[in-house]
């Protein structure tokens, strides 16, 4: 909250000289689509309104008090086109709703305007322990990313700014912007690197398309990096990564493409999705990987892992979001028959609906002879399955009696279904 436009960043913080050449001490900022980075001009020294990256080694106390912006009359801040980094004029917290936007023609708009009419996102966001933090307050020393969909000047007041006592504390609310729906947040990590603020959901205020309820997401920084994003890559001048995708509640499935942008290599990656209890009943939640094709019910289950690779890695996934519905899967009908020869036996089951069927074979003394299918899909009806009377490693098993166990797993995940049969073998 101060601003020194004479005096160098390194002499205001007492880096040695070395150090501000050698990459030892990191200072930098956003300007005109690309990072700045000191000793490039004008990345040279804390300027008010401008938000700031910052990194030494060592801990860098301020001893020189700048000059103060005046807290009778509104600051502006003037906005490129794109993404910018901003900090808070004032010593005091600032609530980001409160703030004003004026456009290059002058007119005045509210925040809430300015957000409705597409001339700037929905939030902004911070950086707390290496991860982006959705937030709707700008904090005294600290930057902030905002995202400008043309030239304005935002007109920070710091007197109806101040942060107010209604502004929601959660997220979620905030997001919704007095709505009626529901959001799921998706927690990112990968070896120990986390990305924590992702959003999406249905509202009864919001489209299927952009508008205030999305809101893009940063430019990725860091020497290493999780970057979890809702793409949308068919928004025209919108398209581009999200961080926040709040659709129409209008009946319908609807469908979130989700990444993973990593370069943490060969760690275990996770996404997990804490909130989802706060959704409707009715409303069914699949989580689906593309790259292999697994599928999960997000009620069910509260998170998906895998493994990174090498270098960098993306990671794409779906989520379906559509009506709950009261059909049960059921597996019946199992019967078996052994064949003329008596050297094979068919399995016969039925189906109540589409399912990734498991069907093993288990000896007597519960041991596991023969695994004949283990996540195949099978739709809705009847269905046979041959056993050769061999074992997994291909050895024609002794007489006697065997189970056989099928298991089935609805396509999105949220039932499963169990039934058993018996052969007899003689010899």
């Amino acid at each position: 909250p101060y601003d020194y436009p004479n005096q160098n960043v390194g002499d205001l913080l007492g880096i040695p000289a070395a150090d501000r050449t050698n990459g030892a001490f990191l200072f930098a900022t956003w300007l005109l689509r690309q990072y700045s980075f000191y000793p490039q001009a004008p990345t040279t020294t804390f300027r008010l309104g401008q938000g700031y990256w910052l990194a030494y080694r060592n801990n860098l106390p301020l001893a020189t008090e700048g000059i103060l912006a005046d807290q009778t009359r509104p600051f502006d801040i003037g906005l490129n086109p794109g993404w910018n980094m901003i900090g808070n004029p004032f010593p005091f917290e600032i609530d980001w709703t409160r703030v004003g936007v004026r456009l290059a023609n002058g007119t005045l708009l509210t925040y809430q305007q300015a957000v409705t009419q597409g001339k700037v996102g929905a939030a902004i966001f911070g950086y707390v322990s290496g991860s982006y933090v959705l937030d709707f307050r700008l904090q005294p020393w600290r930057g902030y990313w905002v995202r400008a969909y043309e030239a304005v000047t935002l007109l920070v007041d710091p007197i109806t700014s101040r942060r107010s006592a209604t502004l929601p504390a959660a997220n979620s609310r905030a997001i919704l912007q007095g709505g009626d729906g529901w959001t799921v947040n998706l927690r990112v990590a990968v070896g120990g690197v986390r990305d924590d603020d992702n959003h999406f959901g249905q509202s009864s205020r919001a489209s299927d398309g952009f508008d205030a309820f999305k809101a893009e997401k940063p430019p990725l920084f860091g020497e290493k990096y999780v970057y979890g994003a809702f793409d949308n890559p068919n928004w025209g001048d919108r398209a581009g990564a999200y961080a926040v995708d709040v659709r129409s509640a209008a009946p319908g499935q609807k469908v979130y493409e989700f990444s993973v942008r990593t370069n943490v290599e060969k760690a275990s990656a996770s996404i997990s999705w804490p909130n989802t209890a706060a959704v409707r009943r009715n409303v069914r939640l699949t989580f689906v990987d593309l790259a292999t094709g697994e599928r999960r019910d997000m009620r069910s289950s509260g998170g998906y892992t895998w493994v990174t690779g090498e270098g960098e890695t993306t990671r794409r996934f779906r989520i379906e979001v559509g009506a709950q519905t009261n059909d049960r899967l059921i597996v019946s009908q199992v019967s078996t028959r052994t064949g003329r020869s008596a050297q094979s036996t068919t399995i016969s089951y039925a189906l109540s609906g589409s399912a990734s069927v498991k069907l093993t074979v288990i000896s007597a003394n519960g041991t596991t002879v023969r695994n004949l299918s283990s996540g195949s899909t099978r739709a809705a009806g009847i269905h046979e399955q041959t056993w050769d009377q061999k074992n997994d490693q291909g050895i024609v098993v002794p007489a006697g009696s065997y189970a056989v166990i099928i298991e089935a797993r609805s396509a999105d995940g949220s039932q499963t279904a169990r039934a058993a049969g018996q052969v007899l073998i003689v010899r």
